[in-house]
């Protein structure tokens, strides 16, 4: 199962799914944390998983180095975002909030470009000469990702 399935299958839960407790997903609150999954995966964060929450809220967690971004996708406001980083030690930060997609998309990118720290010069020796490449150590496709979509940044 994808982590999409998973996360559509929020929607077959019926209202008090979790112990009579826990409020039924809404379609649009399922299709905003898909398009966070799919910014994220876009973004090159690949290892994500989601949780449903009590209160209809979707929670779309990224793993990278230890570290993992959270998105939570509120419930109860169209296209409310709450985006925190968490460090391999537990620390987090304080969850910023975000008002439509577009936003929460320029936060995840800044939060995985924080993440992304720069290997140093590689050098590769050879008999004369040493070629110098610096580069980051995130690597995607983004066509392959999207399946063809067309999700551009």
């Amino acid at each position: 199962m994808t982590v999409l399935d998973k996360l559509r299958s929020f929607g077959d839960r019926p209202e008090g799914w979790h112990y009579g407790e826990g409020d039924k997903f809404t379609s649009a609150i399922l299709e905003s944390a898909e398009a966070v999954v799919i910014c994220g995966q876009l973004l090159g964060l690949d290892e994500v998983n989601v949780f449903p929450g009590l209160s209809g809220e979707v929670l779309v967690a990224f793993y990278r180095s230890g570290r993992c971004i959270e998105v939570e996708v509120d419930a109860h406001a169209n296209q409310r975002f709450a985006v925190s980083l968490e460090s391999s030690d537990g620390e987090q930060t304080e969850p910023v909030e975000f008002g439509n997609l577009e936003q929460m998309k320029n936060e995840l990118k800044r939060l995985k470009d924080s993440m992304c720290l720069p290997t140093s010069a590689y050098s590769e020796p050879s008999t004369s000469t040493s070629k110098e490449i610096d580069f980051s150590a995130w690597l995607s496709d983004p066509q392959a990702v999207a399946g063809g979509r067309d999700l551009s940044f």
